[in-house]
């Protein structure tokens, strides 16, 4: 009797993609806590064409779906109704995957971060940022 055999093969290897500014190393200076297995973020080509680059505040909306913070020409947009700060990307994020490591406790290097955290960062008290701008 001839032995069955199975052509079918499939790659567990991603496809790698290179987004961001190369600060992905150099954003999250300590992770002392994070959101288990992290979250699928809300975000659409159209407002985030490039992804999310790593250190970007990662809000909660009243639907409880996770999201990045708006952003408005050069800097961070106002908080939406009823949304909440969670905390900041661990990694940069493409529109074409979100999901995202999200670090809720720590230190980040603010001076690396995509935008200014200067009037966010009292939001996130368990979040110390470094070399944040005056």
């Amino acid at each position: 009797m001839a032995k069955a055999t199975s052509n079918t093969a499939a790659s567990l290897n991603k496809e790698t993609v290179q987004i961001g500014n190369g600060n992905d190393s150099i954003v999250i200076v300590n992770a002392l806590g994070d959101i288990p297995g992290g979250r699928t973020l809300k975000m659409s080509a159209e407002d985030f064409p490039n992804g999310i680059k790593a250190g970007h505040v990662i809000i909660q909306l009243s639907t409880g779906e996770y999201a990045p913070m708006p952003v408005s020409g050069s800097s961070y947009d106002s908080l939406p109704a009823s949304a909440e700060y969670v905390g900041v990307a661990r990694y940069s994020v493409p529109v074409s995957d979100p999901r995202c490591a999200i670090v809720t406790m720590g230190q980040v290097n603010a001076a690396a971060c995509p935008y200014s955290v200067s009037s966010i960062a009292s939001n996130l008290p368990h979040i110390e940022f470094l070399y944040a701008d005056a």
